[in-house]
């Protein structure tokens, strides 16, 4: 028993995210801590398959039920990501200026808000009811989670 313990808790673990380094908020690397987790959050709220892939998991599951629960629930999940990603940008660029710690934020923010534009409009068509043109675009590649890169 003691074994299957020690094996959940150690897959436990290595599923975590990492644990927050003690830095004052006066240092830049307690606000790249947090965007590490960000990061992280982000990779697992696209179970690890990248954001292009998952948002056509939520594309092909919208067709298939015409629901979009899953949508709104990712895009609420991404959206306070994004939001705890504005602030930690603007703490950076006080603390480091530009350079490359911002870039490294940059790069993060960025794909999370690319993300929520392609999972916002899957949502706009759905919404308007026009699966028609959203059917269309997907098949010549012309929606926005269709050129994101992860």
């Amino acid at each position: 028993m003691a074994d299957v313990r020690g094996k959940v808790r150690s897959v436990a673990q290595a599923n975590a995210a990492p644990s927050q380094p003690k830095y004052s908020p006066s240092e830049p690397n307690y606000w790249l801590a947090r965007v590490d987790r960000v990061s992280f959050k982000a990779d697992h709220l696209f179970k690890g398959i990248g954001a292009r892939s998952f948002i056509q998991v939520l594309y092909d599951e919208y067709l298939q039920n015409l629901s979009t629960q899953s949508l709104d629930d990712a895009i609420d999940a991404a959206s306070h990501l994004e939001t705890r990603m504005d602030r930690y940008h603007g703490r950076i660029l006080q603390l480091s200026g530009v350079g490359d710690d911002l870039k490294k934020v940059e790069a993060i923010q960025k794909r999370v808000t690319d993300a929520i534009r392609g999972m916002q409009e899957i949502l706009i068509y759905g919404m308007g009811d026009d699966i028609k043109e959203l059917k269309a675009l997907h098949s010549r590649n012309k929606l926005v989670f269709q050129s994101l890169t992860v």
